[in-house]
C-alpha cells in the first residue's frame, strides 16, 4: 500500500516502491495505486483515470487488468535481448508486420514476437510486450499494451540503456550480473 507523505496545495505526494528504487510524483487528489502484496509491479487502480495514466510516466496504460509478476521483468531491446533467454522481459518497439500468430517489432533490431490470444496489435503502432525470451531469441508474449502512434522513442531508449548500465539499482544485487 503507498503511504502518504507530506501534502501541499495540489494534494498528497504518494510514494511509490519499484525495486530499489522509490519513485515520488504528486498525483493531485486522485486515488491511490494500489500494491499486491508479494510482487514488484505496480497495478494501477481501476478507478484511476487514463488522463491520469497517460501523464504519470511510470505507469502503464493497460488494454486489460493489471499484469502482476512476481518475477522482475527488465527493460530490454534488441541489442540486450542476447542477455536474457528463457527469462521475462520488457519491450518497446513498432510492429513492423504481424503474420497469423506472429509479428515483428523494430525495437533496435527486428524481433519476433509468438502472439497469445488476447494480443491486439496493428501495424506501425508502439507497443510495450511483456513475455518470455525463447532460444531463438523470439518472444512468447504474455501481456501486450498499444501505446499508438505517436511515442519519444529516443526516451524509451535512454530509459533501456540507463536501466542496464545501473542495475544494481533497477534490479537489485542478484540481478547485475548478465
Amino acid at each position: 500500500m503507498p503511504t502518504s507523505g507530506s501534502s501541499d496545495a495540489s494534494g498528497p505526494c504518494y510514494r511509490f516502491a519499484c525495486s530499489k528504487l522509490r519513485f515520488y510524483c504528486n498525483l493531485g487528489d486522485i486515488p491511490p495505486v494500489r500494491r499486491i502484496p508479494q510482487t514488484r509491479i505496480l497495478a494501477p487502480s481501476p478507478t484511476l483515470p487514463p488522463e491520469i495514466l497517460k501523464t504519470t510516466r511510470f505507469l502503464a496504460r493497460t488494454s486489460s487488468p493489471p499484469y502482476i509478476m512476481a518475477e522482475e521483468t527488465p527493460r530490454v531491446n534488441g541489442q540486450y535481448l542476447g542477455n536474457f533467454r528463457h527469462r521475462h522481459v520488457r519491450l518497446i518497439g513498432k510492429v513492423a508486420q504481424l503474420m497469423g500468430e506472429t509479428a515483428v517489432i523494430d525495437c533496435t533490431g527486428m524481433v519476433t514476437i509468438h502472439l497469445n490470444r488476447e494480443s491486439h496489435l496493428s501495424v506501425d503502432h508502439w507497443v510495450e510486450i511483456i513475455g518470455k525470451v525463447n532460444e531463438d531469441m523470439s518472444i512468447k508474449v504474455l501481456n501486450s499494451t498499444d501505446f499508438g502512434t505517436n511515442i519519444d522513442y529516443t526516451s524509451v531508449e535512454a530509459v533501456v540503456d540507463l536501466t542496464h548500465r545501473y542495475r544494481s539499482i533497477f534490479y537489485g544485487d542478484a540481478e547485475a550480473k548478465p
